[in-house]
């Protein structure tokens, strides 16, 4: 069982309001949205988060920062960039956290499900 674990970090040298938008230089740049070719079941118990993988037949548990950028995927119905994406976990949070806040965990997180089939990035998305 893989366990995805979240961080609040902030690459050092990165600026409020940097623009996410090279694929050579970043790895979140572009659309994400779930595995098209992946069956992913999504599980919640009393708080508690978990993500079953036909394709590696993983179940993966996530915490609820992870859990709200699953939903916000799942339930998009089309690619997201990351600035759509950190707007929509803006709108959940927005008392809580600020835009910079929430793209450094986007960087965290993002690369984290690619590898375990949780999400794809795709560059050709307009």
């Amino acid at each position: 069982m893989a366990r995805v674990l979240s961080v609040i970090w902030k690459p050092p040298g990165l600026p409020d309001g940097v623009a996410l938008s090279d694929p050579d230089i970043d790895d979140i740049a572009g659309r994400w949205t779930l595995p098209a070719q992946t069956r992913l079941e999504w599980r919640e118990w009393d708080g508690e988060f978990a993500v079953y993988n036909s394709a590696d037949d993983a179940v993966h548990f996530l915490d609820e920062t992870n859990a709200a950028v699953f939903a916000v995927l799942l339930h998009a119905g089309q690619p997201l960039s990351v600035d759509q994406l950190a707007g929509q976990m803006l709108a959940c949070y927005a008392a809580e956290t600020t835009a910079s806040q929430v793209i450094a965990v986007l960087r965290e997180i993002l690369p984290q499900f690619r590898r375990l089939g949780l999400a794809e990035r795709r560059l050709d998305v307009q």
